[in-house]
């Protein structure tokens, strides 16, 4: 629009914009996010996003079998940081980790961040595993001492193990 001001030199045009949206930016460095099947959810990890001249407040989703939260504590799908009078939010840390009760398998995707106007996407890799124990077996001997005239004598020995298949 074409507005007028009046000074002392007389009428000025002048045109007023509005502003444009401006960058989303996201400071990460994540590793796998992984657990043993039955152990979850994963151990979460940090990042952090600010946003400067956004359309809308900023809305940070999760990928599909993660989630994300504010304070490590409290978690959801999606996260919204709402901007303020200049537009803005400032640097946030937030928390991300891959959700309990995942069958075995990987889990890639990526967190979208959008004002509605801009988005940006940065990808997340995991990974749920089955335990694999190394077995073990321990054996005790037994001493046994055959006297004269013993009729019978009996040898036990004691067997054990951890994570085996069969049975000793």
């Amino acid at each position: 629009p074409l507005f007028a001001i009046y000074g002392k030199t007389g009428q000025q045009a002048v045109q007023l914009f509005k502003k444009a949206s401006g960058p989303i930016k996201v400071t990460s460095s994540f590793t796998e996010f992984t657990y043993v099947f039955g152990n979850g959810p994963s151990a979460s990890q940090t990042f952090k996003v600010e946003g400067t001249d956004l359309a809308e407040n900023l809305t940070i989703t999760a990928p599909t079998n993660y989630q994300v939260s504010q304070n490590g504590s409290s978690w959801s799908n999606s996260v919204t940081l709402n901007k303020n009078a200049g537009d803005d939010v400032p640097e946030t840390t937030l928390y991300i980790r891959l959700n309990s009760g995942l069958a075995k398998g990987d889990y890639d995707g990526n967190i979208t961040f959008s004002d509605g106007t801009n988005n940006k996407t940065v990808s997340v890799e995991g990974s749920v595993t089955l335990s694999c124990a190394t077995p073990s077996i321990s054996f005790t001997e037994a001493t046994v001492n055959k006297y004269r005239g013993d009729a019978d004598f009996k040898i036990t020995p004691s067997v054990s193990g951890n994570a085996l298949s069969a049975a000793i």
